[in-house]
């Protein structure tokens, strides 16, 4: 009877013990939410729980053969926050993730967030002359390039494209649906040069400057494209440089929204 009583009985020492452990790891668990809650904070103004929307799977209306997003955007609740939204610029695999602005002043976007505040990091944002359905022949969307800090900060990255097996493809939702992109050039550019040119007299003048994207590129990517193409650039920015990163992509897709849900 008494070692019966023994055995089911727990000795403070154990006791003690066992809470201690249960703190330590209680307190681990509460500096990764602490360090985790502080590293999303810059998105935390334009992305709360709920806003991604529905998985891939669901979506109808893609090209089979195109790669499917691993998530979808509903641009309403941040048209509500911000009327500038006119998209959602997604590529995983460059850590490139957040809404596309558009003001008639470039310069504003450049030094403002999605909230309005003022910050150096700027945000995501379209070409001011651009139209905001993304259907001109050449659209360009800009971002700051420091890696530390700037919205492009991850842009650099495409040059381990195929060292990292990184994938060609990016997308773009808007409130009429969701464009697929896959990249054809990159290369070091100068605000100047006719990397960005976005107006084209004639269709011999637009093939101009396709054949000037591709003999530009810093690797070939087998790209066949043809004057009916859609090209858009995401573009680095740097304070008191015109040097830039210029990242090309084709539109290889587009899904109308009504398709989507």
């Amino acid at each position: 009877m008494d070692k019966e009583k023994v055995r089911g009985k727990t000795q403070p020492p154990v006791l003690i013990g066992m809470v201690c452990s249960l703190l330590i790891v209680l307190f681990g668990i509460y500096n990764i939410c602490r360090t985790a809650s502080q590293g999303g904070q810059e998105r935390r103004e334009y992305a709360a729980p709920g806003d991604m929307a529905s998985p891939a799977e669901d979506l109808a209306g893609f090209d089979t053969q195109l790669p499917l997003p691993d998530t979808e955007v509903e641009l309403t609740p941040f048209k509500k926050q911000n009327p500038d939204t006119v998209g959602w610029l997604y590529y995983p695999d460059l850590r490139i993730n957040g809404p596309i602005l558009q003001d008639d002043n470039n310069r504003y976007y450049a030094r403002h967030t999605f909230s309005g505040e003022r910050d150096a990091a700027g945000s995501i944002f379209l070409d001011c002359m651009a139209s905001d359905d993304f259907d001109d022949m050449h659209t360009v969307v800009y971002g700051r390039g420091a890696q530390d800090m700037g919205m492009f900060g991850g842009l650099e990255g495409i040059r381990e494209m195929h060292e990292e097996e990184l994938s060609p493809y990016f997308w773009v939702f808007t409130q009429e649906g969701t464009c697929t992109y896959r990249v054809v050039s990159w290369y070091e550019s100068d605000a100047e040069e006719d990397t960005f040119q976005t107006v084209f007299e004639d269709a011999e003048d637009y093939s101009g400057f396709l054949s000037y994207i591709q003999d530009r590129a810093e690797e070939g990517m087998d790209a066949d494209l043809a004057v009916s193409d859609r090209i858009l650039t995401l573009s680095t920015w740097t304070d008191g440089s015109s040097a830039c990163l210029a990242v090309h992509g084709v539109l290889v897709g587009r899904t109308a929204a009504r398709e989507r849900f």
